[in-house]
């Protein structure tokens, strides 16, 4: 009897594990972003920086926020882009690709400012969602901050 009853749970976790990873969620980002230049811009540029707008290019996503795990990876082109075999779980969205661990261990990030910048902005998340059983689409914006390791505009 116990076989049995192990058995059949077995199979009920296995098909609810493998129905999660079969479905597509669709993803719809937009962004906004800070104004990162010199003189105060007119009106209309701040119109512009601040209507949400398709965000191209690429996001991770990683369930552990400091980035130990394999993390996913997401191609959006006109802000949409669909992914298939996400496990429900908290994610950490990040716009920076995570700094290769090789390059901490053979160079002292304290004596180099702009890898110690990358390797701080490459640890920050920028937002976080939360993927369950019954989400099939994620739509957020994003808000752009200006990049810390960009010298200042004139």
């Amino acid at each position: 009897m116990k076989l049995i009853t192990a058995l059949t749970l077995s199979i009920l976790f296995i098909s609810c594990k493998s129905s999660q990873l079969s479905r597509t969620i669709k993803f719809n980002i937009t962004t906004t972003s800070d104004y990162c230049g010199g003189a105060m811009p007119d009106d209309e540029v701040l119109e512009s920086i601040n209507n949400p707008s398709p965000f191209n290019g690429k996001v991770f996503l990683h369930v552990n926020p400091e980035r130990k795990d394999k993390g996913i990876e997401i191609e959006l082109k006109k802000g949409k882009s669909s992914i298939t075999g996400m496990v429900n779980s908290d994610y950490a969205i990040f716009i920076y690709p995570a700094v290769d661990s090789t390059i901490i261990k053979n160079k002292n990030s304290y004596e180099d400012p702009i890898l110690a910048c990358k390797i701080l902005k490459s640890m920050e998340p920028i937002e976080f969602i939360s993927v369950k059983s019954d989400t099939k689409e994620v739509s957020l914006n994003l808000h752009i901050r200006c990049d810390p390791c960009q010298q200042p505009m004139p």
